[in-house]
């Protein structure tokens, strides 16, 4: 199983690896308070904006829990 980390560490590497996309924010947060997830966090979602073009972009996405 990926730990917290390592799927930030991958969201932003997918970001960084976008030439014309410049990163507002992109992390991973708990669902039920918007606060930052942890490890412990059972319903996780990442959240990113950034812009393209002159266009802002935001998506959110639900991050699947694995099976322990």
């Amino acid at each position: 199983m990926q730990t917290l980390s390592a799927k930030q560490e991958a969201l932003d590497e997918a970001l960084f690896s976008e030439p014309l996309f410049r990163r507002d924010y992109a992390c991973i947060i708990d669902e039920a308070t918007f606060e930052l997830a942890s490890e412990t966090t059972v319903s996780k979602r990442a959240l990113v904006a950034g812009w393209v073009n002159g266009v802002r972009l935001i998506d959110n996405m639900p991050m699947k829990v694995s099976a322990q």
